[in-house]
């Protein structure tokens, strides 16, 4: 075989090789910030209008309701970042209505960089009924290929051309705002927040992970907590 036949069978290789490629994805939905992304959190004593809105520490136990003492949910990976059946949370899990906290896709990319595989879609899912709505796509999502549907419980986040330094991989953080609605009842527990990740070119199937967790001893549901608030009308009669 001559020498420009061995460039050309070598270059034909190169091609085949690499358009069979696919990419290979993983995924892990997690909590963030858990609450104070709205507004500021309680401490012990703080007064609303001369009313102590706050009296004592609150826990997940929702004692003191309207009381929203932390942001960190104490997450943990237990060091195995790629298996989320062992993750565990130990913070405090409550939200106020009308706050925010985050529901984060931590995900991670290997495959072509610069081709049509470096693009991946993150769907995240919101349980049914009052509790949470998506408060807005994120600055990161595709601006023209991503979407929120019109009851905000579904999301769709579209990332592209995100391997900037063209190494074939890439890992993340995405971090989701999710707003508590303020007619969600006290001590309510709407459900966890579910991601399916996928890109056009996937080894597998989509992956989809909740932020639940397999301990059933760990506080992985947020629970709202809601002061109750009256507004008094008198109108008519004479």
């Amino acid at each position: 075989m001559n020498r420009y036949l061995k460039i050309l069978v070598g270059m034909l290789f190169f091609f085949l090789s690499t358009s069979s490629y696919a990419a290979t994805i993983a995924l892990t939905a997690k909590y963030g910030q858990t609450g104070g992304l709205a507004g500021n959190l309680n401490q012990v004593g703080d007064e609303v209008n001369g009313r102590n809105i706050c009296p004592i520490a609150n826990t997940n136990a929702n004692v003191a309701p309207g009381c929203d003492m932390s942001s960190d949910p104490g997450y943990s990976d237990n060091a195995t970042p790629n298996d989320p059946s062992d993750d565990i949370y130990t913070g405090d899990m409550i939200v106020r209505t009308n706050d925010s906290f985050e529901a984060v896709a931590a995900y991670a990319w290997l495959g072509n960089a610069g081709g049509a595989e470096e693009e991946v879609t993150i769907t995240g899912t919101l349980p049914a009924g009052v509790g949470f709505v998506w408060d807005g796509i994120p600055g990161a999502c595709h601006p023209t290929l991503s979407s929120l549907s019109a009851d905000k419980k579904t999301i769709v986040c579209v990332r592209k051309d995100f391997d900037t330094n063209n190494v074939g991989s890439y890992a993340e953080d995405l971090p989701f705002s999710v707003k508590v609605e303020g007619d969600a009842v006290n001590g309510s527990t709407p459900g966890y927040v579910s991601f399916t990740i996928d890109t056009p070119s996937n080894n597998g199937a989509p992956i989809t992970d909740t932020t639940q967790t397999n301990d059933p001893n760990d506080e992985d549901l947020i629970v709202i907590t809601a002061s109750p608030r009256w507004n008094i009308d008198k109108s008519g009669g004479s």
